[in-house]
């Protein structure tokens, strides 16, 4: 174990020591079509849960749609399509099985994104090395003999331990996609080197990637995309710029402007709020408000108490955790906020909607250690794809108003579907 365990080691050093200075693109007829704006591009991603929509990301969006609003700016003209073509669960084998779905869709490019649970086994026996490269392999013949281009990724680092998933055995897998595409001639995102490379620099930093042990969220997200836009194209672009999905509610403005009822769970003292805030902008609304008994409580308290809600299903889900809640270090404080998150979306696409609110709104005088957890918080919550109910600097608005606010910038976007233009 220790000699796999240090050989492991060495390869995560050599990933760290690669490059990150662009290639010429391997997609050269992708990047062409892009180019020129003339034909259609239709991208597929396809891949695993670390692909498809889920609470990871907060249910609205992926790394797919962020490779489509990368694209969009490099390439302005460009008539782009991006579809998700990601099943939670699924191996590599099982994305063989299913590839002409993928392939009846008429891709100009796959990116091909498995692994994860190739290593885990998923109820059976660990898939070995031989396999996962033999369905690999095959997945790209299949793609190139109906006329796509193929990119590869790397599956992402994840927490040790993480629910039976081989930490040991991730550097030697992500060495294994490298050695298909070289041999396949096909470019490889190298999420794993790029997840690594922050972790070693900042783990904090790396932790405000990841939604819990193994799902990156929107943060990661963003990594996943910027490293396939530059196998894709070899250019390099930034999307930690890139906006909350918008509107941020939109189920529950959907229902208030059909004048039906919508109902309401909230964290106090947000619950003797949230009525009156969605009144100003509907006046008519009809709002019932279970009260979320959270109040400088501890984490875990809360935690256990927002089991359930997916069942229980309410329009929207208002978090107001306060300062007082973060009484242990860092890693404990990040991973717990961010399952707190988890639970309060729907397991896939989004269903319901939350708002967070951050501690200054309701507390505007915090102590350093407060503004630092309040500035991870924000990490978290804007991690998943949407935007916190803030105090600025200066701002003396009373909670209510800061609320009130927040929802009112929700409205004018109440019309779009809240996607890009590459959107899917």
């Amino acid at each position: 174990m220790k000699a796999k365990i240090m050989i492991g080691l060495l390869l995560v050093a050599g990933f760290l020591l690669r490059s990150f200075a662009a290639e010429p693109s391997a997609c050269p007829k992708t990047v062409k079509l892009l180019s020129e704006g003339k034909e259609p591009v239709r991208i597929v991603c396809f891949g695993d849960s670390i692909t498809a929509v889920h609470y990871h990301t907060g249910g609205m969006r992926a790394w797919c749609d962020m490779v489509g609003i990368g694209l969009q700016r490099l390439y302005p003209g460009a008539k782009l399509e991006m579809i998700n073509a990601g099943i939670s669960g699924n191996t590599s084998a099982q994305g063989l099985e299913r590839i002409r779905t993928v392939l009846d869709k008429k891709p100009t490019l796959v990116v091909v994104a498995f692994g994860m649970n190739d290593l885990r086994g998923r109820g059976q026996k660990q898939m070995t090395t031989e396999q996962s490269r033999s369905n690999q392999e095959q997945i790209i013949k299949l793609c190139r003999e109906a006329g796509a281009e193929v990119a590869l990724c790397t599956v992402n680092s994840v927490y040790p331990g993480a629910d039976g998933w081989p930490c040991e055995r991730m550097a030697p897998y992500a060495d294994l996609i490298h050695q298909i595409g070289e041999a396949e001639k096909a470019p490889v995102a190298d999420v794993y080197r790029a997840f690594e490379a922050i972790r070693a620099k900042n783990p904090t930093e790396w932790m405000l990637l990841m939604s819990e042990w193994i799902h990156p969220n929107m943060n990661g997200h963003r990594i996943i995309a910027q490293e396939v836009i530059r196998a894709i194209t070899g250019q390099s672009i930034a999307l930690d710029d890139v906006p909350a999905f918008t509107p941020g509610i939109p189920f529950t403005l959907a229902k208030l402007a059909k004048g039906q009822p919508v109902t309401v769970l909230a964290m106090e003292p947000a619950d003797s709020l949230i009525a009156e805030a969605l009144k100003s902008l509907y006046p008519a609304a009809r709002v019932t408000v279970i009260p979320w008994l959270a109040q400088d409580r501890p984490l875990e308290q809360i935690m256990k108490s927002a089991d359930g809600i997916r069942k229980q299903m309410p329009d929207l889900v208002v978090v107001a955790v306060s300062a007082a809640t973060a009484d242990k270090n860092e890693e404990w404080y990040v991973r717990n906020y961010s399952d707190l998150y988890n639970s309060t979306f729907s397991f896939d696409k989004r269903n319901f909607d939350c708002v967070g609110i951050l501690p200054a709104v309701f507390t505007p005088k915090l102590d350093a250690s407060g503004l630092r957890h309040q500035e991870l918080a924000r990490a978290i919550i804007k991690a998943h794809d949407i935007d916190p109910v803030e105090r600025k600097n200066g701002d003396e608005s009373t909670p209510a108003q800061l609320l009130a606010k927040w929802l009112s910038r929700q409205v004018p976007a109440t019309n779009s579907a809240g996607t890009h233009p590459g959107g899917q």
